[in-house]
């Protein structure tokens, strides 16, 4: 307030060292002139009895724009302390001590509160005790509605130090921010704006699932099938093979077939900017996503056979020697094939796992002839496999927000990429999905940074 001006001038030359006092004496004097400059220079100090009196905004504006038309009291201070007194003042004088050394009622006072939602029981019963009143006067006065009170809040927490307050209230607020988001998100949600609360959820770090799953999940709203109707184009052969899959009922395997047949359709669903573009998106894969389910069905046949296979070749009795090979494959085919990996798999990856499963086959038969070779292999492979496991874990534990989102999507890069270095090293004759080297994954999983 502009009638503390004078006393915080003198508390201020009370507060610095001694050395630095000397050039001020007389206090009061000094303090005096200070305030003439000041005065002089910034005539229009903030206040509310001066508020007719600021600047046309334009004005304002341009003042503003060169750092605002009342900076800083210490540096407003020093300039003066300069020209009244030739005083020799360094920034760094203005401490966090220096500033608790001034008395506490010169210094700002932080405060977190938060309203105080007004009892609406009560409300309502001083209201219609009122409302006979209140329609008199309105009448009387032209019909002018009653200025409502100040909205009542309740103090939260105090501080001298903003900081304080900040590093206090962090959690909190940020608690409170996304649940204002998510409320948001929700009422988009619900009035079928998907890449809305898919953009609000993403930025505001308010959930974990990735922008591009809201979006396949928002698509599968529209395009979602019976599962009776999805079933109904399965050969008897192919509905055997199908309970093969490691699904609690049809019900739950036909939802992911759907979901991995979206993902197929709109793989970069991620790029659509606004919400017509993705209903357009829809509207165009919606003439073949019922043969697009089919082909995905018949995908993972394939790959369920295919399991099935190396789930016998690593169930025999087997030699000493092979014990270690025997139990990698194990560990290895159930990272590929478990409950819900249809959806779960990359849609560019899932076409591949049949690959991925033959590669298996071909590590224990290579393993059997020559088992020096296959721990050299072994070796790179564990290296690689540390290096996905390690960004893998790094993502993850990342706070909810864009960049956690993209540093799991780098992460499943590399994790689809190791896979081809596991063909490149026991099944090259399978050929991989273009190049790929330990080098490789280590540059890709390098760039996150």
């Amino acid at each position: 307030m502009p009638g503390l001006l004078d006393e915080l001038i003198v508390a201020t030359i009370k507060s610095l060292p001694k050395a630095l006092r000397v050039q001020f004496v007389p206090a009061p004097d000094t303090a005096a002139a200070i305030r003439a400059w000041i005065d002089e220079r910034y005539p229009l100090l903030p206040g509310a009895d001066q508020a007719s009196q600021l600047p046309a905004p334009e004005a304002r504006a341009d003042t503003q724009a060169s750092g605002g038309p009342w900076p800083p009291f210490d540096q407003v201070f020093t300039k003066a302390a300069v020209e009244v007194v030739g005083a020799q003042v360094h920034p760094q004088v203005f401490s966090p001590e220096q500033e608790e050394r001034l008395p506490a009622y010169l210094r700002m006072t932080f405060a977190v509160e938060e309203p105080v939602k007004p009892d609406r029981s009560q409300q309502a019963s001083k209201s219609k005790g009122r409302q006979h009143k209140h329609r008199q006067q309105d009448q009387q006065q032209g019909n002018q509605q009653p200025t409502g009170s100040a909205p009542r809040t309740k103090p939260l927490g105090q501080s001298k130090s903003l900081g304080d307050l900040q590093r206090r209230f962090a959690e909190q607020a940020r608690k409170s921010a996304q649940a204002r988001v998510s409320s948001k998100a929700q009422q988009a949600k619900q009035e079928g704006q998907i890449v809305k609360q898919a953009n609000l959820l993403q930025r505001s770090g308010a959930t974990t699932i990735p922008r591009s799953q809201l979006l396949w999940q928002g698509a599968l709203e529209t395009l979602r099938l019976p599962a009776e109707r999805v079933s109904s184009r399965w050969l008897s052969r192919e509905a055997l093979m199908l309970a093969s899959a490691p699904y609690a009922s049809t019900k739950a395997l036909v939802e992911d077939l759907q979901m991995a047949a979206v993902k197929r359709l709109l793989p970069r669903v991620a790029d659509l900017p606004d919400d017509q573009a993705l209903k357009e998106a829809v509207y165009k894969v919606s003439g073949v996503y019922e043969d697009t389910v089919y082909q995905v069905a018949q995908d993972v046949i394939r790959i369920l056979k295919r399991y099935a296979e190396v789930d016998k070749a690593v169930s025999g009795p087997a030699d000493l020697p092979l014990l270690s090979v025997l139990q990698w494959v194990r560990e290895h085919i159930a990272t590929l094939v478990y409950t819900s990996f249809i959806a779960n798999t990359a849609p560019e990856a899932l076409p591949r796992l049949e690959t991925y499963l033959n590669a298996d086959l071909e590590r224990l038969q290579k393993a059997r002839k020559d088992k020096d070779r296959d721990v050299r292999w072994a070796w790179q492979a564990n290296e690689a496999q540390e290096l996905v496991s390690k960004a893998r874990t790094r993502a993850s534990q990342q706070p909810a927000g864009p960049r956690r989102e993209a540093l799991l999507e780098r992460a499943d890069q590399a994790r689809w990429m190791l896979e081809e270095f596991y063909i490149s090293l026991w099944a090259q004759e399978l050929g991989t999905k273009g190049p790929v080297s330990l080098q490789r994954i280590r540059k890709l999983l390098e760039e996150e940074s």
